[in-house]
C-alpha cells in the first residue's frame, strides 16, 4: 500500500494551509499564519532555503522559510504565494514582493540572472507605482512572473520570448 505525505502533518500547531502551489519538481504552501513551507527539488534554490540547505537536491518534507521572519516588519506576513517552473514569487500585505529560485531569465525579479537560493525582495517597480498604488495580486508562470497593482496595472518581468 501506498502512502501520500500529508503536508499539514509539518505545520506548527494552530497553522492551516491557505494556499497551495506546485511546479514540475517543487511544492509551496502557505498557512494562515503567513508562513511558507516547501519542499521537492532544490537544485536551483526554488526551495528558499538559503545557501545550507542549496546543495540538498531535494526535501523531502515540507520546511518552513524561516527567513521570513527578518525579510518582514511587525504585523506583515505573506498572504499570497505563485510558482513558476523552478521559481516563486511571494506577496506580503503590505505589498512587498519576493522571488527565489530559477532566475535565468530574470523570473525571480531580480536586476541579474544567477538562482537565488533564498527569497529576495523584489524592489524594480516600487518607483513606478503611485501615490496609493500598490500589488494586490501574483502569478508565476514557466520563466517569467506578473504583478497586478490595485489600479489595474500589469509589471511583468522574465522571459519575455
Amino acid at each position: 500500500k501506498k502512502r501520500c505525505m500529508n503536508p499539514e502533518n509539518y505545520l506548527e500547531e494552530n497553522e492551516s494551509i491557505l494556499q497551495k502551489c506546485s511546479s514540475f519538481n517543487h511544492f509551496v504552501v502557505l498557512t494562515n499564519t503567513g508562513s511558507v513551507y516547501c519542499w521537492g527539488n532544490n537544485n536551483v534554490g526554488q526551495c528558499g532555503l538559503g545557501f545550507s540547505y542549496f546543495h540538498a537536491k531535494s526535501l523531502f518534507y515540507p520546511t518552513k522559510i524561516k527567513l521570513f521572519d527578518d525579510l518582514l516588519s511587525q504585523h506583515e506576513m505573506i498572504i499570497e504565494i505563485s510558482v513558476g517552473i523552478g521559481h516563486t514569487i511571494a506577496l506580503s500585505n503590505h505589498g512587498k514582493l519576493f522571488g527565489w529560485g530559477l532566475n535565468e531569465h530574470g523570473q525571480c525579479g531580480i536586476d541579474h540572472h544567477l538562482n537565488v537560493s533564498c527569497p529576495i525582495q523584489i524592489t524594480k517597480f516600487h518607483d513606478n507605482l503611485s501615490e496609493n498604488e500598490h500589488i494586490i495580486h501574483i502569478y508565476a508562470a514557466s520563466k517569467f512572473s506578473l504583478a497586478l497593482t490595485n489600479k489595474g496595472k500589469v509589471y511583468s518581468w522574465g522571459d519575455n520570448s
